[in-house]
């Protein structure tokens, strides 16, 4: 648990109330009483039952974690902003930007939730760009699923939250060392390599096409039946999408991580395709419906 709810963390952080717990730590909202009593998250990450070479190593993790997450923030409109971190008592905080909003498992992907394509590939899009941002910081963010994706009440816009399992090759291969396990996580829409402690790019693009047949058959993903041969997902059957929306996702989540997109502007490439083939289709259903109408006028003449 926090410390003392009437001690200040940090000197200027005041617990309010716990929002989740975990086996490293824990996350609550607070205020900062340096900033007006600004509403925060605060995460506290336990390493005090650890040896002194481990909470040195972990210590440099923390940093460079903490300063990727900094600079995703500062770059990006739909990453929270981290607004400190610090160590206190041989623990190790962050303190997060606090979203007011509702995660995406609170809205449009409600248990039995259809979403329309038009809808879905608008959220695709969204999060494909959000995607971009960690990826490009040679992040791989491990825990994309509905839970952390919050839709922000002031301007409805997406964001993606917790960011502490956020990793690279590199951080694995040390955290190894570290701990002397394997580092993997999962939920259900986990990549199935991150059952063996591996993540890549492609992992979290993996989980977003899960999250995308999850928003097109309103089912979730362990309700979702598996191919006996390859270990892929069975879900085509399950939606009226069109053959080319089923054909990206097909590739977002292959079992086999080689036959995946294997960067997010693959996708978005394929999307934009996708959209604009949609976008043009009314224009040109419009004009066939009008040279109905005016062939019939003339024959009535």
């Amino acid at each position: 648990m926090f410390p003392n709810e009437n001690l200040l963390i940090g000197g200027r952080y005041r617990i309010n109330e716990e929002l989740g717990k975990g086996s490293f730590g824990e996350t609550s909202k607070a205020t900062d009483t340096r900033k007006f009593d600004k509403t925060v998250v605060v995460k506290r990450l336990r390493v005090e039952s650890y040896s002194e070479d481990f909470k040195v190593k972990a210590k440099e993790l923390f940093k460079r974690e903490a300063k990727s997450y900094m600079q995703l923030g500062s770059e990006h409109s739909q990453i929270p902003q981290l607004e400190a971190y610090f160590e206190e008592n041989d623990d190790f905080y962050l303190v997060m930007e606090y979203i007011d909003g509702a995660n995406l498992s609170q809205q449009e992907l409600r248990e039995d939730n259809i979403l329309k394509e038009k809808d879905l590939i608008n959220l695709l899009k969204n999060l494909l760009t959000i995607l971009q941002a960690v990826h490009r910081e040679s992040l791989v963010h491990r825990d994309i699923k509905p839970d952390n994706l919050i839709r922000r009440n002031s301007d409805k816009k997406i964001l993606l939250i917790d960011f502490g399992a956020v990793t690279n090759d590199l951080n694995i291969k040390e955290k190894e060392q570290i701990t002397g396990q394997r580092t993997n996580l999962g939920s259900i829409y986990a990549a199935p390599e991150q059952f063996h402690g591996d993540a890549y790019p492609c992992s979290d693009i993996y989980a977003v096409g899960i999250i995308c047949i999850q928003a097109l058959t309103g089912r979730q993903p362990k309700n979702l039946p598996v191919g006996p041969k390859n270990g892929d997902k069975l879900w085509e059957h399950l939606t009226s999408a069109s053959e080319d929306l089923k054909r990206v996702i097909r590739k977002m989540i292959r079992f086999d991580n080689s036959q995946r997109y294997q960067s997010v502007d693959e996708v978005l490439k394929d999307i934009d395709k996708i959209d604009k083939t949609d976008n043009q289709s009314p224009q040109k259903t419009t004009f066939n419906q009008s040279l109905f109408f005016l062939s019939k006028q003339l024959l009535v003449v």
